[in-house]
């Protein structure tokens, strides 16, 4: 394994703002050592041969996961407002807010 990757207090801050995160002052060291290791683990992966392996964008083969469109009449006036609390010409009546 190469040498560990150090990520310094500022970085952590930084890294938190952007993603509009607030952390506690006693959070950020856990957060230098726990991200220090998730650099040094893609350092890691950075150092295998992928050569001869073909991008992929899922890890398991998939088919068309959709169902087919199928055309069919929609719903009338009528059986739009049939369950509505009240309607005013063809409308949803609502409160004023």
């Amino acid at each position: 394994m190469g040498k560990k990757l150090m990520i310094n207090e500022q970085e952590v801050l930084k890294i938190a703002k952007l993603a509009k995160l607030s952390i506690k002052p006693e959070e950020i060291k856990l957060f230098v050592d726990q991200l220090g290791d998730i650099l040094t683990y893609i350092d890691l992966l950075n150092e295998l041969d992928t050569t001869d392996v073909v991008p992929t964008s899922r890890p398991i083969p998939t088919n068309n996961i959709f169902r087919a469109d199928i055309v069919k009449a929609g719903l009338t006036n009528e059986e739009i407002f049939q369950n509505a609390p009240s309607k005013e010409n063809n409308m949803f009546k609502v409160p004023k807010i």
